[in-house]
């Protein structure tokens, strides 16, 4: 940042109407440098941009699946919900870059791809939330007596049967107990009603009552996501363009982006702890989450009137668009041998595991009876660990090499997955947590790195690979895992998926042994002219909510975006 000697440039008075309105204006623009030296005023814009945008992201998405849990949809519906979502964005994104590109208006698509973010989200509150006729309710009740020998109740055993739970409490007239999902307790000498038999339950009939609600929803997904998906790679594509004018490097401006997503992912997650809503069939007191709807549409707006700042015009007419849109089957062309080939199956793989955590972990920890603020505190956790791993990625590739960072990351996928099967208690869900940063940052951060060397092709294939992690692999995890869940449950699911981790870890190391193109221990020595985590942190948040379409980075194919 230049330093000036004067605070402010001011021309006498009697010679003011000689100068010109853009030195007039110069001379503001050094007033607010001097001001403000560690902002450059020029991308002030993009900062604000990618905060609130990222801010409305974080506090809504995390906790989405478990709003529709409360509206009786069965963990299969969720997940086709949510994997519609990232694929339509997988899907869509690249025809509305195209056109953006096109006719050169990448303000007004930002501006209604905004617009139906707000609208189509808000519109999810006022889907009918009926009361589902089939609410089950208590039939035969039968006495029960302890009285010096060891009763256990094992409440894990109901898994199996093909009724729901209403509440799991044991109670007469004067003490109450109660158990989490998988606990049992001792009662001695005490006398108790428990009932174990329910009302003439149908689940076609039950699943029958949410088929309306889930369709519902599932409309407004698609048609909205269809029109929304824009916002966040237009913009992308707009700083790539400032940033050419202006040197400096891509995650100082998204950087803002991973600050608002986990501060107010924290934030509002525990806030709304504090909120209860009536279930509608058991009379217990839900979270209510309405509230992280109305944050969302709060920072969406203010999102939207940042937008309207945007210079795109300015920026178009001083930065060359000749620029090669890639298809898709172009990108796929540019993979020539078993080594990128299995890179992309293990880029595939973590947009599948990290789909069906950010879709199904909340819920599982709600069904052991974990704490709203518990969540939050996962979601902290999670941006913390993200962040950090971003920050020491390059070094770690310097010591261990890419593969090997590779192999790390899959093997801590699988303890992620194990732990999450054989976990009894939700609050020691923390500690595994950190090693999210591992499983998400450091594999995408090698596998970037890695991808970046192959020169000018190395871009194209920036852009499909974050396609397929953070689209097509995302949706397809949250799809495949709500089917799993809903047969299997939580439980065996997480085992299946950490198997399923070691599986493509030994198949990974297995081909960078046999075939003898794959470089095992490559270091790379990184240059001025070639900074490959620059622009890791736009395509960090799966959850989400961060989607970027596979063919953004042909679309801002600079050889070097800082």
């Amino acid at each position: 940042m230049a330093h000036y000697k004067s605070f402010l440039k001011i021309p006498p008075y009697e010679n003011s109407d000689t100068f010109s309105q853009e030195e007039l204006q110069n001379s503001k623009n050094e007033n607010k440098e001097k001001c403000f030296p560690n902002i450059n005023q020029n991308l002030v814009f993009c900062k604000l941009f990618y905060f609130f945008y990222s801010s409305a992201m974080g506090s809504l998405w995390p906790y989405l699946p478990l709003y529709y849990r409360q509206l009786f949809l069965s963990p299969r519906q969720v997940g086709a919900i949510v994997a519609s979502r990232n694929l339509v964005q997988f899907l869509f994104v690249p025809l509305w870059c195209v056109l953006a590109e096109k006719y050169r208006c990448h303000k007004t698509f930002i501006l209604f791809a905004l617009f139906f973010w707000f609208s189509s989200t808000i519109s999810i509150l006022f889907v009918p939330k009926d009361k589902p006729k089939a609410c089950l309710r208590m039939n035969n009740v039968s006495q029960m007596q302890a009285l010096t020998t060891k009763k256990w109740f094992d409440f894990s055993t109901l898994r199996d049967q093909k009724v729901f739970v209403l509440r799991r409490t044991v109670q007469n007239e004067e003490e109450e107990v109660s158990a989490d999902y998988y606990s049992s307790f001792v009662i001695l000498n005490s006398s108790f009603d428990v009932s174990t038999t329910y009302a003439q339950y149908d689940s076609e009939k039950h699943l029958s009552d949410s088929s309306n609600v889930f369709i519902l929803l599932l409309l407004v997904t698609i048609i909205g996501v269809s029109f929304a998906s824009p916002a966040q790679v237009l913009a992308d594509i707009y700083t790539f363009k400032k940033l050419k004018q202006h040197g400096q490097s891509f995650a100082q401006q998204v950087l803002w982006a991973a600050v608002g997503s986990s501060v107010f992912s924290f934030t509002v997650g525990s806030f709304v702890s504090f909120t209860s809503i009536q279930n509608q069939c058991t009379k217990e007191k839900n979270i209510n989450y309405s509230p992280c709807f109305f944050f969302f549409g709060f920072f969406i707006i203010m999102a939207f009137f940042v937008a309207t700042q945007f210079r795109t015009k300015s920026v178009i007419e001083k930065v060359d668009l000749d620029e090669t849109i890639a298809t898709f089957w172009q990108s796929v062309k540019t993979i020539n041998d078993v080594h990128l080939a299995s890179l992309v199956v293990i880029t595939f793989f973590c947009g599948f595991g990290n789909g069906f955590i950010s879709t199904f972990l909340f819920w599982h920890l709600r069904e052991m009876g974990g704490l709203q603020i518990l969540l939050a505190f996962v979601s902290l956790i999670n941006s913390i660990a993200e962040v950090m791993f971003y920050i020491i990625a390059e070094r770690l590739m310097g010591y261990v090499g890419h593969f090997r960072l590779i192999y790390i990351g899959l093997l801590f996928f699988s303890a992620r997955f194990f732990y999450y099967s054989f976990l009894r208690q939700p609050w020691l869900v923390l500690p595994i947590e950190i090693t999210h940063g591992m499983t998400s940052a450091a594999i995408r951060s090698s596998l970037i790195s890695y991808i970046r060397q192959e020169g000018a092709t190395g871009y194209i294939l920036h852009g499909l690979f974050s396609g397929i992690q953070s689209g097509l692999g995302f949706s397809i995890g949250g799809l495949v895992g709500g089917f799993m869940v809903h047969e299997y449950g939580h439980s065996l699911t997480f085992l299946i998926f950490g198997e399923l981790s070691i599986l493509t870890l030994l198949c990974f190391v297995l081909v960078n042994n046999i075939w003898p193109r794959t470089k095992h221990d490559i270091k790379k020595t990184y240059s001025e002219d070639n900074k490959t985590l620059t622009d890791l942190y736009n395509t960090s948040r799966s959850n989400t909510s961060f989607n970027k379409s596979p063919f953004m980075n042909a679309l801002t194919s600079e050889k070097k975006p800082g």
